[in-house]
């Protein structure tokens, strides 16, 4: 496991999803993207995108977002993922969180250098509705991911590096 990472926070779903949909077209995996969000936001995204998509209108925004969720790997990997507390979390960091003795997201994530502070902060803002965007890697690849992440809203978008 890497020990460096950058994390997006976002307020917006579409934003979020279009994040996601960045990360794919560049070629970033689930072995290298986590993606955390309230159980409930998950089902929102699948069920419209399964409404909709028996439908002949055109695509609406639902849709899209929805198609984003479905479409590539990392989106996709949503309607799997591993149920921690009202939070649905995919890719390196399920493991982690789940192998935390009991200290969750927090616990999980302080090997990238995040404080526990910091990373409870982000586990709050979850539970409140917000998602994150989580990549691990080397710092070539912790780059390039800042980079593509930069391009869409955000809430927040931070390095961590353990020392």
């Amino acid at each position: 496991m890497s020990d460096q990472c950058v994390v997006a926070q976002y307020n917006d779903p579409s934003h979020f999803l279009t994040a996601i949909e960045v990360l794919e077209k560049a070629g970033f995996t689930t072995d290298e993207v986590s993606v955390v969000r309230k159980r409930s936001d998950v089902r929102e995204a699948i069920s419209a995108n399964v409404k909709d998509s028996t439908s002949d209108s055109p695509p609406t925004g639902a849709t899209t977002a929805g198609a984003t969720v479905a479409g590539g790997a990392i989106g996709a990997a949503l309607g799997t993922a591993t149920m921690i507390g009202p939070m649905l979390v995919v890719g390196p960091i399920a493991g982690m969180v789940a192998g935390a003795a009991g200290g969750g997201m927090a616990s999980a994530v302080e090997s990238w250098g995040m404080q526990h502070g910091v990373a409870s902060r982000y586990e709050r803002a979850v539970q409140e509705g917000d998602d994150l965007i989580i990549v691990s890697g080397d710092s070539v690849l912790i780059n390039q991911a800042q980079r593509l992440l930069h391009t869409v809203s955000y809430k927040s978008l931070e390095r961590y590096e353990s020392e």
